[in-house]
């Protein structure tokens, strides 16, 4: 990830950064919010460890002096997929649907 110069204020979480030569790189006065006050980011290098079990580091994980996340995640985020079966019957039910309001438009009782 890129932010250039005084990109603040964005928020950046449920991310995996993995086998980056540098997972960041901020041009200065840039300071973003890198968890959503629950879960953070999964960073490959990040060292803390997790005591407690919760699946998220005991310790911050440091960007730089400005941006921080305050909840790195200690195993890798898993994205959901969207289920491709459903594809097929959100089609159907939205032409049938179509049809159906398409007729009572043009033959109201």
């Amino acid at each position: 990830m890129y932010f250039f110069k005084q990109s603040s204020n964005n928020t950046i979480y449920s991310n995996n950064f993995v086998n980056n030569d540098l997972q960041v790189l901020i041009d200065t006065d840039s300071a973003n919010v890198w968890d959503n006050g629950a879960e953070g980011n999964y960073w490959n290098n990040y060292t803390g460890t997790d005591n407690d079990g919760d699946g998220m580091g005991d310790t911050p994980y440091v960007i730089d002096e400005n941006n921080q996340d305050n909840y790195p995640l200690v195993k890798q985020y898993i994205i959901p997929e969207f289920p491709s079966w459903i594809i097929l019957p959100i089609i159907l039910v939205v032409t049938i649907f179509a049809i159906v309001i398409k007729k009572w438009l043009s033959h109201p009782t």
